[in-house]
């Protein structure tokens, strides 16, 4: 008859498994962006009779006239890429294993007689 005993050997085995790192660098890069934008610019008016005229009570006549400009901003703009690098890994397994051991059937003897 079979029994299984306590005694429960390790057995050991490679196990393959990947270790991986996810790292997230930084990625910048410059863009421009402009808008118009239109300004008021006066100038005094050059014609004589005008000038003459308001000079005299103290004004000044101007010519007014929206005029168109451009205004850029270098923006810098960043974001994060993640970057996954993995590597093989070996590591070692162990279990423990019962191990099936003959135990001996006693027989009894029975004895008359005395």
């Amino acid at each position: 008859m079979l029994h299984m005993s306590r005694l429960h050997p390790r057995q050991c085995g490679p196990v393959y498994d990947e270790q991986c790192q996810t790292k997230y660098p930084r990625q910048c890069f410059s863009e421009r962006q402009c808008t118009m934008v239109y300004v008021t610019e006066c100038k005094e008016d050059q014609s004589g009779h005008h000038k003459q005229q308001y000079h005299q009570h103290g004004k000044y006549h101007q010519k007014c006239s929206q005029v168109p400009k451009q205004t850029c901003l270098d923006i810098v703009k960043c974001h994060r890429t993640p970057k996954t690098h993995c590597h093989s890994v070996t590591k070692q397994n162990c279990k423990k294993v019962p191990q099936p051991v003959k135990k001996k059937e006693m027989r009894h003897r029975h004895v008359t007689g005395y």
